[in-house]
């Protein structure tokens, strides 16, 4: 896991992330941080703010981030 995530997650857990936990992964240098929607065997799908998006060149704001390249930095509350 890349170094910038860890160092900047306010939460640092080996768990899988669930729908509605905010993320934060690496993806072109630089960090973003998103809300996971879907979760799949492999990797979360994660929204992003449409600012993100563009910022990322994508036609959505949404991204697919493997489990081994994320950190939970805000579990879900919808789900507690």
């Amino acid at each position: 896991m890349n170094a910038a995530v860890k160092e900047n997650a306010k939460v640092t857990t080996q768990q899988k992330a669930r729908i509605g936990d905010v993320v934060r992964f690496i993806r072109k240098d630089k960090t973003f941080t998103g809300t996971v929607i879907t979760i799949r065997e492999n990797s979360v799908i994660v929204e992003l703010s449409p600012k993100m998006g563009m910022l990322l060149g994508y036609d959505n704001n949404l991204t697919v981030v493997s489990h081994r390249n994320y950190l939970i930095i805000d579990s879900s509350k919808f789900l507690k």
